[in-house]
């Protein structure tokens, strides 16, 4: 039988159908550093995440409405997911009020408010399809009553933020509710509950776990996917945040999992780093000599997507040591194509 929210493995946005799993490539300033968004879609992805903060500080609201909104402005006709920035503004030492929280551009240095109500308008005037509400996310460190404090807080943006979409008016994205509660299992429970409770009533149209992978050992990461996991509806879309590590991502699809995203596969690309479907590589130190010659003839488009190329891993070896440009381009794109095949490997079995 059929959900009403979600179809076998597949998710529906407007007039678009996003496979699941999927992972979203990271263009927090509105592009994916390194890679067009043309590669992007040959590749094969079909939703981008956006970072409301960023694209709020530059270049702003007003150039993106004037550009006729988000889609436009950046040349992506796929589906785009924007997160609050919630995560961003908390590392800048904000103060937090009842309403929001208060905290200083990292450009700057202005003073700027953001609200759950802020963040909603924000949503509307970029035009995105998922919308991620303000939440508080401490670090993997921080004490259980900061982090009871923070699902607290998150509830009850969240709640405003419900009430932001009800009243208003017009095409409006979906929106995602955040289970928080760190490393501790009431906390996870109460939260992933309280969220649940929500979606069944059909006030939100997917969930979100977040403040994982921030800072906790990798053993507790494994133990929030396997708990919250168990307390969440089975129906539901269920997205797991900022968690990008394949090994990761394997793990959390068992637990049912869906929605990926991580600047991993481009920043180390940026970097030489580049996956094969086996391992990773260092192309940048002579010392992987070894490792290479196992690869050094063989070309790059080791996926089944639409991106292919010539060129082979003697070559990127070479452009990489030369710190060529060319190189760091193609290692980010042969990574995303990696993650993208893993994704529909992991189709298959879900």
């Amino acid at each position: 039988m059929k959900s009403k929210k979600i179809e076998k493995n597949c998710l529906r946005i407007v007039n678009k159908k996003i496979n699941l799993p999927c992972f979203m490539p990271c263009a927090t300033r509105g592009v994916v550093r390194a890679v067009s968004f043309d590669e992007i879609k040959k590749i094969g992805f079909q939703m981008v995440l956006v970072n409301a903060y960023h694209l709020y500080l530059t270049p702003g609201l007003k150039v993106i409405r004037a550009m006729g909104g988000l889609h436009k402005f950046m040349g992506w006709d796929g589906a785009i997911l924007c997160d609050s920035g919630g995560f961003q503004v908390f590392s800048l030492k904000p103060k937090l009020t009842s309403e929001g929280v208060k905290f200083q551009s990292h450009i700057d240095g202005s003073t700027h408010f953001f609200s759950p109500e802020k963040v909603w308008e924000i949503n509307m005037a970029l035009g995105t399809n998922i919308a991620m509400p303000l939440d508080d996310c401490p670090p993997g460190t921080a004490t259980k009553k900061r982090v009871a404090e923070s699902v607290e807080r998150t509830h009850r943006w969240l709640l405003k933020t419900i009430d932001a979409k009800d009243n208003q008016k017009g095409n409006k994205p979906k929106l995602f509710g955040i289970v928080q509660g760190g490393i501790y299992p009431d906390l996870r429970k109460k939260s992933a509950d309280f969220v649940s409770e929500l979606y069944k009533k059909g006030k939100i149209d997917g969930i979100a776990v977040g403040g994982v992978a921030v800072g906790e050992q990798k053993t507790k990461i494994k133990q929030v996917i396997c708990w919250t996991s168990r307390w969440l509806p089975q129906d539901a879309p269920k997205y797991l945040m900022g968690i990008g590590e394949p090994e990761d991502i394997i793990y959390a699809v068992k637990y049912g999992f869906q929605m990926f995203d991580c600047v991993l596969p481009t920043r180390l690309g940026r970097h030489g780093i580049a996956y094969t479907q086996f391992q990773s590589l260092n192309l940048k130190f002579q010392n992987n000599n070894q490792k290479l010659n196992n690869f050094q003839f063989h070309k790059l488009d080791l996926g089944k997507s639409k991106f292919k190329t010539d060129k082979k891993w003697a070559y990127l070896h070479h452009l990489i040591r030369l710190k060529e440009i060319e190189g760091l381009r193609i290692c980010s794109l042969n990574n995303l194509n990696i993650y993208h095949a893993l994704m529909e490997e992991l189709a298959k079995i879900t």
